[in-house]
């Protein structure tokens, strides 16, 4: 889901105008936030060999979270660059994951 920019109005009030300014403050810090710019991926099916994974986002990814899995398999990063995350788990399992 796309985060649209905040647009400023053109305004001669002044009490508008700080309002405006401060929702401005506020959704900067939303737009800015790397968590919030991350992608779903889904039926990833993991090993305990390393898996590289497409991830769209365009820089080194800062993190992942499993959003679910099928098995109780604890999942980890091996390596990550521009393009791909490299995960393995603990025992065979798919996940749904967001990498931000």
């Amino acid at each position: 889901m796309l985060i649209e920019k905040f647009t400023k109005l053109r305004l001669k009030d002044s009490l508008l105008e700080r309002f405006q300014l401060n929702l401005e403050k506020f959704f900067f810090q939303v737009y800015d936030n790397p968590f919030l710019k991350g992608q779903l991926i889904e039926g990833v099916e993991l090993t305990s060999t390393a898996k590289s994974i497409t991830h769209a986002l365009g820089r080194v990814p800062i993190g992942f979270l499993v959003l679910d899995k099928n098995a109780g398999a604890s999942i980890y990063r091996t390596d990550s660059d521009r393009e791909q995350i490299k995960l393995a788990a603990s025992s065979n399992c798919t996940a749904k994951l967001w990498v931000f």
